[in-house]
């Protein structure tokens, strides 16, 4: 007799990062609670979920998850859903946890393709070791020879041919879906995707973006073929790094098959046995990023048609990202503009209105004195608070809208912090909480616009206030120094509940606030125009529950 009924589809639950020591939740058949409460069939000891999160059923064989109204909310792939259907490898986040979903065994089926990015993935190495040679190529010569097969080659055999023209179709295929991305990761994350389908035997890869020629690279996706060992970084040459930035190379190991179109080539000596292949990614004469691959495939070597090939699509990524960013820019300019003039429309007749309400709100104090009531004067504060925040709130619009005229002069910024230090502990600190002073001793004169940098520092130092405040023991940490560019950089750090991961690139944006109905989401987004019309740049970065640190970046101007 037949059996007619399905095998059950078992289902995981990966913690991400995958590195870490936790294990994979197995589904069973049936329906799965998760949430703070221990009673949930998955149990999340972080506060930041509900205590009834989620639920994840098994319903005519196909796995669903539902956000039980969690306050945080409920993430596949980045977008809040209520209800949906899952599939194999969707990413889950429930507050601050994460998890991979998968139908396969982690503990038995080979694992998926792992996509990283973080910080300590790559270790920059400096080289010293003599081992083997690289050969170097203009990587505009490179990604064209790719797309011109049979330029300047004696002969090419059928199967590259037939290599190459497979090869040409993946990169149209891409060219044509990244027509539609927007975002820098999505579209390195799809070029390194071709790239490792291209390439059986890359291992590892990682692709780096700056965002200018004066800043850092920054590894923004990092992929392996097999999964990650803990602790394992991976080794990437700051020689190598350097050359192809300022030459513009594409660069390969030498592989033991020679190549006549190389002959002329010159090589380096780089640091380890792997096979490597380093390309720039190029904007019109920018250098806005770099794309590492290697592998310990010694017998099945990247060769220098795989170096074209790779030269190609980092030519392709390069300028869709440029086009997004110049894209996104001319919007935003474009917004601002009219966000602008609408603003400072609305504060004005705010503040109209506010004369108005001045009047009638001391009329009425004067007459509620007299009342002991003691609901009515809670309430008559309370509708007082929010008229000030009204005040509040178009002060800053205004503040915003108002153009602050540039008025630089040689300061020390050593004094002025020091000379605010009282001011900010008597205003900001209680609880336990600090205010911490950490100078450079050897700081010279700056040029700077004080006013402007008041400001910025009193938005910045509020903020962090807000962050700690409601901590034991909370910490404020101003700092300065002087940066290998010679840059003067000013810092302003705390250890309070941090900036979610998924909103910490927002945090410039008009309007956007983490402070709920108490922010006006214009504080940081006039710190950002402050610096930047010095040439200066200021950037942030958070962790949950350990902190947030904003450092204001300015150049060395012209003149001092």
């Amino acid at each position: 007799m037949t059996d007619n009924h399905q095998a059950i589809p078992y289902a995981y639950l990966i913690p991400l990062p995958t590195e870490t020591f936790s294990r994979s939740i197995r589904l069973n058949p049936g329906v799965s609670t998760i949430g703070r409460s221990q009673s949930n069939t998955i149990y999340l000891s972080h506060g930041s979920a509900s205590r009834n999160h989620a639920r994840i059923s098994l319903i005519d064989g196909q796995y669903v998850l539902s956000d039980l109204k969690s306050q945080n909310g409920t993430y596949v792939n980045k977008k809040r859903i209520k209800n949906i259907s899952l599939k194999h490898n969707d990413q889950i986040v429930l507050g601050d946890r994460s998890f991979l979903f998968s139908l396969k065994d982690p503990e038995h089926d080979e694992p998926d393709l792992i996509y990283i990015s973080s910080e300590d993935t790559v270790s920059l190495q400096k080289d010293g070791i003599q081992l083997p040679d690289m050969i170097e190529r203009k990587a505009e010569n490179a990604a064209q020879t790719f797309l011109d097969p049979n330029k300047g080659r004696k002969k090419i055999s059928a199967k590259k041919t037939v290599e190459a023209h497979s090869r040409l179709l993946l990169l149209y295929q891409l060219s044509d879906k990244l027509r539609y991305i927007k975002k820098a990761d999505e579209i390195l994350s799809m070029g390194i995707d071709l790239i490792f389908g291209a390439f059986p035997s890359a291992e590892r890869g990682v692709a780096m973006l700056r965002s200018s020629t004066k800043d850092p690279l920054e590894a923004h996706i990092v992929k392996y073929r097999h999964k990650k060992p803990r602790g394992d970084a991976i080794p990437v040459s700051q020689t190598i790094i350097n050359k192809v930035i300022k030459e513009k190379l594409a660069l390969v190991s030498r592989d033991a098959l020679e190549d006549s179109r190389f002959e002329s080539g010159s090589s380096i000596v780089v640091h380890n046995l792997t096979s490597i292949i380093c390309v720039p990614l190029i904007s019109g004469k920018r250098v806005i990023g770099v794309l590492h691959l290697d592998t310990s495939q010694i017998l099945d070597a990247f060769t220098q048609n795989d170096l074209e090939f790779a030269a190609a699509v980092a030519n392709e990524m390069a300028i869709t990202i440029d086009n997004s960013r110049l894209q996104q820019e001319a919007v935003q300019n474009e917004r601002m503009a009219a966000i602008g003039l609408t603003i400072t429309n609305v504060a004005h007749n705010i503040k109209n209105l506010q004369h108005i309400n001045k009047g009638v709100e001391e009329l009425m104090s004067m007459h509620l004195s007299d009342i002991a009531d003691e609901k009515i004067q809670e309430t008559w504060q309370l509708l007082r608070n929010y008229l000030k925040q009204i005040k509040n709130l178009s002060d800053n619009m205004l503040n915003f809208t108002r153009v602050h005229p540039v008025k630089l002069e040689l300061i020390d910024i050593n004094s002025m912090v020091l000379k605010y230090r009282d001011f900010f502990k008597q205003k900001l600190t209680g609880k336990g909480n600090k205010l911490v002073v950490d100078i450079d001793p050897n700081l010279t004169k700056w040029m700077m616009d004080e006013s402007g940098l008041k400001r910025a520092l009193h938005n910045l130092v509020v903020n962090a206030y807000d962050a700690v405040k409601e901590k034991d023991n909370g910490r404020i940490t101003l700092s300065t120094f002087i940066d290998p560019q010679n840059h003067l950089n000013i810092g302003v750090s705390d250890n309070g509940c941090g900036i979610e991961p998924d909103r910490v690139n927002n945090v410039f944006q008009l309007f956007f606030t983490t402070k709920g109905t108490k922010g006006s989401g214009l504080g940081l987004p006039m710190v950002q125009r402050f610096v930047e019309s010095l040439g200066g740049t200021i950037t942030v970065k958070s962790k949950v529950d350990e902190g947030t640190t904003f450092n204001l970046n300015f150049p060395w101007i012209e003149g001092n």
